[in-house]
């Protein structure tokens, strides 16, 4: 597996990509705020979303694969959420739900395999990878 050396701008141009790519639910064109975090004490955690934040966690993220599906993954989450109290509707189903059989998750990762390639190919044009 080849070392990934540019994490932060591997995640940078990707999200670039999917604002591009998707846009905002919002009238206003708001999209979330991007977060590459250095705190190395989050362990197995490659992503999250809340409140209009993404947040890479591209320690761990092992390849640049992992980095291209996680922010589309959780920019899916930002479009499936953009609003601040839409966070209650995906709370309520991880009552019913785990992690793998949970619909919003499930919607982001077959997001994340249905886009991957497009965004590779725009990474590979600009020559980030």
């Amino acid at each position: 597996m080849k070392k990934v050396r540019n994490k932060k701008q591997i995640v940078e141009a990707t999200y670039e990509w999917c604002v591009n790519k998707f846009g905002s639910p919002l009238k206003s064109g708001i999209v979330p705020d991007l977060e590459v975090s250095k705190n190395y004490r989050i362990k197995g955690l490659q992503g999250e979303y809340s409140e209009r934040l993404i947040t890479i966690y591209a320690h761990n993220c092992k390849s640049i694969s992992g980095l291209i599906r996680v922010v589309i993954h959780e920019y899916t989450h930002f479009l499936q959420m953009p609003k601040m109290n839409d966070m209650s509707k995906y709370e309520k189903l991880c009552k019913k739900f785990s992690y793998e059989t949970h619909p919003m998750e499930i919607e982001a990762y077959e997001s994340e395999l249905k886009h991957f390639r497009n965004c590779l190919k725009y990474l590979q044009r600009r020559n980030v990878i």
